[in-house]
This record gives C-alpha cells, sequence and structure tokens, in this order.
C-alpha cells in the first residue's frame, strides 16, 4: 500500500496536482489507525472498489481540513480528489 500512495504522490507532483499530495496523505495516515478505512483504501488502490469509494468515503472526512480550505484553486475538495483519482488511475497503467 505504501509504495502504491508513494507512486500517486509521484504522479501528483508531476501532474502539477501536488496540493491534493495533503489529502492523500491524510487519507493514508488515517488508514494507518483505522482497519475498516484501511480495507477501504486498499480495495480501492487495488481496482476492487472504484471512484464513488474514493469520493464517498475515503476523501469525504477531509472536506473541511484547513488544506481544502486554504487551498486557491476553485472547488479544491472535488478537484483534490479528482486528481487522485486520475493519478491512480495512471499509476495502475
Amino acid at each position: 500500500m505504501e509504495s502504491q500512495i508513494r507512486a500517486i504522490k509521484n504522479e501528483l507532483l508531476r501532474t502539477g496536482d501536488g496540493d491534493a499530495i495533503e489529502m492523500i496523505s491524510a487519507i493514508y495516515k488515517r488508514a494507518e489507525s483505522d482497519t475498516q478505512y484501511a480495507d477501504t483504501l486498499n480495495g480501492w488502490l487495488t481496482g476492487k472498489l472504484g471512484t464513488v469509494e474514493l469520493r464517498d468515503v475515503l476523501c469525504a472526512p477531509f472536506k473541511s481540513f484547513s488544506f481544502v480550505k486554504t487551498s486557491t484553486r476553485p472547488m479544491p475538495w472535488f478537484n483534490m480528489f479528482a486528481a487522485i483519482d486520475t493519478a491512480a488511475l495512471k499509476v495502475a497503467q
């Protein structure tokens, strides 16, 4: 799981979506202490779960976090979620 998260972070940097790194880092950190959340993250990373779970389960808890609220991009939470999903699809190819 750690290597997949690292690859997603690298892809986010490559595409100029570095602000989404804070969200994927927060997702990974929460997964370290929440077994059910970790199972969902693993399911998403392995392709057993999809975009809906990323959006509604993995990213949703961070909608009001400071890294989202202080972002200067329009619709920051949505754009971070979309960037993470896109990066993961690219990495999986």
